[in-house]
């Protein structure tokens, strides 16, 4: 399903007599079950002659009309290579992710103990993999040290400020984090991380259809900021030639001696069967398919970092 779609089906459409004969052909049936809609009491009305009305239903109501249609999971499966059977374990080269790595030897090392091809038959299963080592403490220190240069340059902006042109996926106002969207070639001293979150996406391709294209965005909680509602990073999509939605997400966290415990700011995992809090500690890479995972972050009492991929 493209965004264009799930923004027809979020939204209250209010078709005027241009707009009708530019788009005649154009109708919310075309994209809605309407009996399910009238059987859930949300109205739709839709006449040649007359103002084409439809109530507006929020994300999560029209995430729970296609989890009754079909699992999200079942239907992002079909962005993999075999959508039936899954990767095959020993068809997946693990040589290609770490000869284009632009970090320490020592950090190849730590890397190809906890990368494993069975991350991504996790995907498949289950959509969601944790991965810890994925770099060592002493270089998520210097990124965190970069991260915090970033904060001090006053380089990041809140989230609920950011234009929504600039992130058309979210909503403004459930999250209190501080953010900036980093570029490749860009980086700075994140540049080694970034080539290494490219990398990833070079592994996961050899199992699931990627367009090669990658947002990365840098988040930063305050101490005691609010965290971030319960949400899903895209909706579902099946196809694989569909540029608009997001299709793998993965977030590395650069925050050394965390205890979520204690400290709190887990990533907090909703999807049934999966219902986990996940703690941000240093060097670990959640990846998860973004039309699957409904997540949300907690409140913590100390600044809380996180660079985060979005696969396309």
């Amino acid at each position: 399903m493209s965004a264009l779609e799930a923004s027809i089906l979020k939204a209250v459409a209010h078709h005027d007599d241009d707009a009708m004969q530019s788009d005649s052909d154009a109708h919310l049936s075309d994209y809605v079950d309407v009996e399910e809609l009238e059987a859930r009491g949300i109205e739709y009305g839709e006449d040649e002659d007359a103002e084409e009305v439809m109530e507006e239903i929020s994300e999560a109501e029209l995430l729970e009309l296609m989890e009754q249609e079909q699992d999200s999971l079942l239907t992002c499966r079909g962005l993999f290579k075999d959508p039936v059977n899954g990767p095959a374990l020993d068809s997946l080269d693990l040589s290609s992710l770490f000869s284009s790595l632009s970090l320490s030897s020592s950090a190849h090392a730590q890397a190809s103990n906890d990368i494993k091809p069975e991350h991504i038959r996790q995907l498949f299963d289950r959509g969601l993999a944790v991965m810890d080592g994925f770099v060592s403490a002493d270089e998520v220190g210097a990124f965190q040290v970069a991260a915090e240069g970033l904060v001090q340059a006053g380089r990041l902006t809140m989230a609920s400020m950011v234009r929504p042109d600039d992130d058309p996926f979210r909503a403004r106002t459930v999250r209190g984090d501080e953010i900036c969207w980093i570029h490749p070639g860009e980086a700075g001293a994140l540049e080694p991380l970034v080539n290494r979150m490219l990398a990833l996406q070079t592994l996961l391709a050899q199992a699931i259809h990627l367009q090669g294209s990658c947002e990365f965005q840098l988040a930063h909680y305050a101490a005691n900021a609010k965290g971030y509602e319960s949400h899903r990073d895209a909706f579902p999509t099946s196809d694989p030639d569909d540029p608009d939605q997001r299709r793998v997400t993965a977030i590395c966290y650069l925050n050394p001696d965390w205890n979520h415990e204690t400290q709190g700011g887990a990533l907090r995992i909703h999807r049934r069967d999966l219902e986990q809090d996940i703690s941000p500690i240093a060097g670990r890479v959640v990846i998860f398919m973004s039309g699957v995972v409904d997540h949300e972050v907690l409140s913590s009492s100390r600044p809380r970092y996180a660079l985060t991929c979005w696969m396309r």
